[in-house]
């Protein structure tokens, strides 16, 4: 097919173009205002000691795995709060109802250490107030894995983990957004409309002439 014979196909077909392009467009721009309030947490979390660790004059390398235990407590740390486990103590500590509490384990919570001793977690919520639930949940129940692992160590309590109040913004799709995002898809979903249209009369062309002979 030749271009000008591609460009007369949607030429001929402008009118079922457009029809299908804005109605894709407006399906899907339309949907900004029935979407449901979401918004975005994150929390930072440090790894701190309640006390300093004395170097040994007979060591020369306490505080090289000082900072490496620092770096596996956080890594185990991350692997609990993201667990299944520290999901649902995160939910208790939050005091949720029980649609909440539910759908708040269907959700997903992320955690992910940053440098040595910090750890970053954000998670999705519908409400601000419940964000900021769901950051001091999480702070606590940091706390209480930490003091689970660690009360029969020698020196209990040694480590603690202190964080500042989340941040939270709106995570709903703009109208703008949305606005691209449909006029992308119409025009997929409307250039194959055309293409599968031409095909459809092709072939009822096809069968009204074979049905003449």
């Amino acid at each position: 097919m030749s271009f000008y014979e591609l460009f007369a196909l949607f030429y001929n077909r402008r009118r079922f173009f457009g029809g299908v392009l804005g109605t894709v467009w407006l399906v899907v721009t339309s949907t900004y205002f029935f979407q449901p309030a979401q918004y975005e947490g994150e929390l930072w979390l440090t790894v701190t000691r309640t006390q300093g660790t004395p170097s040994t004059s007979e060591y020369t390398y306490d505080q090289f795995y000082r900072f490496q235990a620092d770096e596996r407590l956080a890594d185990s740390l991350v692997a609990f709060l993201v667990s299944e486990s520290g999901k649902r103590l995160i939910s208790e500590k939050a005091k949720f109802d029980e649609y909440s509490y539910q759908k708040f384990l269907k959700g997903k919570i992320n955690g992910m250490r940053q440098g040595t001793n910090a750890i970053k977690v954000s998670y999705r919520t519908t409400s601000l107030d419940q964000g900021a639930q769901i950051g001091e949940a999480v702070l606590n129940s940091a706390n209480t894995y930490l003091f689970a692992i660690n009360e029969d160590a020698h020196q209990p309590g040694w480590f603690t983990v202190v964080g500042m109040k989340p941040a939270l913004w709106d995570a709903s799709w703009s109208l703008e957004r949305l606005g691209v995002l449909g006029l992308v898809s119409g025009l997929v979903v409307a250039f194959w409309g055309v293409v599968l249209r031409f095909f459809w009369d092709e072939y009822r062309v096809w069968q009204s002439r074979k049905r003449g002979e």
